[in-house]
């Protein structure tokens, strides 16, 4: 047996008046069936106080071809046209049946009602299309179960899973049916969902080897199947491969992470400094405050009891900054521990790529960067002149800092630092005064390298010579 699938979309009325459509097709509704079926175009209406139909037409448009009349009905006679003759009958009062229908009648109908109200005269209409084919609405009448070349992530469960593709269906909405899923062992599952045109599955972890069927039953009589036949598919799903797709996916959503978790804590680092400044500014600021007590009480013996309160007050204020230099030095602790884990993660999760650290001696005389200490140079892109040159191509991160040597060895805050900037082919990318970084896309041999900026090197280094610079990056990803 043929097979075919309709699909009904409901346009405006034209017109304002009281008539109104009384059935249930609502705009965008889709209809299936197959060929050497019957369609009920089912469209009905009710009139209002003083409201008259003179004629109902029924028509039919072709894709690329000009419209044909269907039917016609003039107070109460319906005639059908020879187009479509004995395979139309009106059901209801502006419905038909159209029966046995063949790909021939692939197109467009629609009913016009034409009427006088009080208003004057009205013409309202309903439009359907129809798309007949014989056999599975597939590319090619078959199905075909692939798997996505990289893993799913569901939000709901915010867990990485393989996923099973079935298609490709050439229905223009949702099919008219469910797949039914089958594992190796057996087990039966319901799609995770459909779309472009594709049943897709989520295969439940750990995932099962073996192969998976995707079928469409026997009993789906709206899938059109030729003499009530299902219609399968099998995929072989290859353990180790699985695991390998599962855990590239989790070490991206790692390295997105990681980078998210870099960007917080430049701003928790930038909060820290303004915080900082802050608690500077105060303690100057109760030091002056101080400096005039003292001299007021110097001079002004009768006011010497307001000023033992004045006094005691102070204190209590030096008590709360105490308090809150304790909790800003707990807060920075925290940081720093922050900051070690976020570089334990990064050195992991690049570990199998590229990644360098290196410390670079400065040349006070010169006022120059040359190649120090090389703790880390991992793809060999590090060279004797503390250049980096790309190894492979993709996109890289690059980070330089500095400072007094004593401070920065000692896990103490720098006091002094180097002006620094990257630069890639020789054209400056970033430039900082304590830290500077960037993210930058390489190609296979293009070199990145750190230098002092030419316009505030010399005063720095002359006011502090011992001063030590680090330059690291590694691989984000190709």
């Amino acid at each position: 047996m043929a097979a075919a699938f309709v699909v009904v979309a409901v346009l405006l009325l034209q017109g304002v008046t009281s008539f109104q459509w009384s059935n249930n097709v609502q705009d965008g509704d889709l209809l299936y069936a197959c060929v050497d079926g019957d369609i009920h175009l089912d469209w009905q209406y009710q009139l209002g106080p003083g409201e008259n139909v003179f004629s109902i037409n029924w028509w039919f448009k072709a894709d690329g071809q000009p419209q044909d009349m269907i039917a016609m009905s003039t107070h109460g006679a319906f005639v059908a046209l020879p187009t479509f003759g004995h395979r139309v009958t009106q059901t209801t009062n502006a419905g038909i049946v159209l029966h046995k229908v063949t790909t021939a009648d692939n197109g467009h109908f629609w009913v016009e009602i034409s009427g006088q109200d009080a208003n004057g005269a009205f013409t309202v209409n309903k439009t359907i299309q129809l798309q007949v084919a014989d056999n599975l609405l597939t590319t090619d009448h078959q199905l075909h179960v692939t798997q996505s070349s990289s893993a799913v992530h569901n939000d709901v469960t915010d867990t990485w899973h393989l996923q099973l593709n079935c298609g490709t269906f050439t229905y223009a909405g949702y099919p008219p049916f469910e797949v039914q899923w089958i594992s190796p062992s057996g087990q039966r599952y319901n799609s995770t969902n459909y779309s472009n045109h594709q049943f897709h599955l989520l295969v439940p972890n750990p995932v099962e080897e073996g192969s998976y069927t995707c079928e469409v039953p026997a009993t789906a009589s709206l899938a059109c199947l030729p003499h009530g036949q299902s219609s399968a598919s099998e995929y072989a799903v290859h353990g180790v491969l699985a695991r390998l797709t599962l855990l590239e996916a989790e070490q991206a959503h790692l390295r997105q992470q990681n980078t998210a978790l870099f960007a917080e804590n430049q701003q928790l680092m930038a909060t820290t400094t303004g915080t900082t400044q802050r608690l500077t500014a105060l303690e100057t600021t109760i030091l002056q405050q101080q400096q005039v007590l003292v001299a007021d009480q110097k001079c002004c013996h009768d006011n010497q009891a307001n000023l033992t309160s004045l006094l005691a007050s102070l204190n209590a204020l030096q008590q709360q900054q105490a308090t809150d230099k304790a909790a800003l030095t707990s807060q920075i602790q925290t940081l720093t521990g922050q900051i070690s884990q976020i570089q334990t993660v990064g050195s992991a999760v690049s570990a199998a790529k590229v990644a360098f650290h290196t410390k670079l001696a400065v040349d006070s005389r010169r006022h120059t960067l040359t190649q120090g200490t090389t703790f880390l140079n991992l793809g060999h892109g590090l060279d004797a002149t503390a250049t980096f040159v790309a190894p492979e191509t993709g996109t890289y991160f690059f980070v330089a800092s500095s400072g007094d040597r004593a401070a920065v060895e000692g896990g103490a805050t720098p006091t002094f630092y180097l002006p620094l900037q990257l630069i890639k082919q020789g054209v400056k990318v970033a430039e900082g005064v304590d830290v500077v970084h960037a993210v930058m896309d390489l190609q296979q041999g293009q070199h990145v390298q750190v230098e002092v900026v030419a316009a505030a090197e010399a005063t720095l280094l002359l006011r502090h010579p011992d001063l030590v610079a680090y330059f690291s990056g590694f691989l984000l990803h190709n």
